[in-house]
């Protein structure tokens, strides 16, 4: 039975703050807050990469996934096909190539593309936001302040601290990362809600 997207999410996610944060003295709120970005950039670009998916399944030749799937192509002449593995990555895109009738409809020898092509796209965008909490400045005081702002519900109440995901949104102006294609071969890609 397959897990659940959730599941994967979160499997990726321990994975990927465990591996990064690992040697990093961070507060326990700053894990926290790290684990949350990590995994809303997991749900964010798992959506755009299936959407590039489904943009070529549907003709565009356009798509960001078309110019990878053609360099794809290229390399499989000399590396033979590509191998399933079971990575929480790789899980998690075939879980959404299989949900969706456009993409589970694409030829045999197209999927596994669809699935490398999704998994390193997430994988590539949780490890740049996970590199960036374990190089930066601690968000707890931040988050803490954002909290004592809100202030009391009345008279001798306790403080009301918003949880940590409402705490911590990701930066407008964030540079989405791609996954691993040659500079030749990237397109643009439309922004869109997340599946988290």
């Amino acid at each position: 039975m397959a897990q659940s997207r959730g599941k994967l999410i979160d499997e990726l996610t321990d994975n990927i703050t465990g591996t990064a944060l690992a040697s990093v003295n961070l507060s326990a709120e700053d894990r926290v807050l790290a684990r949350h970005r990590v995994r809303d950039a997991i749900a964010a670009e798992a959506t755009g990469a299936h959407r590039d998916v489904v943009a070529a399944a549907r003709g565009d030749e356009d798509s960001q996934f078309s110019a990878y799937l053609t360099g794809a192509r290229q390399l499989q002449q000399y590396r033979g096909e590509p191998e399933a593995d079971a990575s929480p990555a790789r899980k998690l895109a075939a879980e959404l190539v299989a949900a969706d009738s456009l993409t589970s409809g694409l030829p045999k020898e197209t999927i596994p593309h669809a699935e490398d092509y999704i998994a390193h796209a997430i994988t590539f965008a949780a490890e740049a936001e996970a590199r960036k909490t374990a190089g930066g400045p601690s968000q707890a005081p931040a988050a803490a302040a954002l909290g004592a702002a809100a202030g009391p519900a009345g008279p001798g109440a306790a403080q009301a601290v918003p949880p940590a995901a409402a705490v911590v949104a990701p930066p407008v102006a964030a540079v989405k990362a791609g996954p691993r294609v040659p500079n030749e071969l990237r397109g643009q890609r439309n922004g869109g809600s997340s599946i988290g």
